[in-house]
């Protein structure tokens, strides 16, 4: 049994949040840190808990869209609004 897929989503999120307020860490690259959280975690996950690496990998890819997504849902959100005012 592996960690529920919400709570990799929102410890990456996270992730991606608190690498928003780093000056040393370009913006632009968000994203791929992203994906590559993803990926590190999930395969953390089933190695630590006896899950498959195959599933962990195709669960990485569908968390991953799901965090860009989010990600530039609310980038997008409030690039708006600061047009908008």
């Amino acid at each position: 049994m592996m960690i529920e897929i919400g709570l990799v989503i929102a410890v990456v999120m996270a992730s991606g949040a608190w690498l928003k307020t780093r000056s040393w860490f370009p913006n632009d690259y968000i994203p791929l840190a992203i994906v590559v959280m993803v990926i590190a975690y999930n395969a953390i996950n089933a190695l630590l808990y006896g899950g498959d690496l195959l599933e962990a990998g195709k669960i990485a890819f569908l968390e991953a869209t799901a965090a860009i997504g989010i990600h530039s849902g609310t980038k997008n959100s409030f690039q708006k609004r600061d047009v908008e005012q």
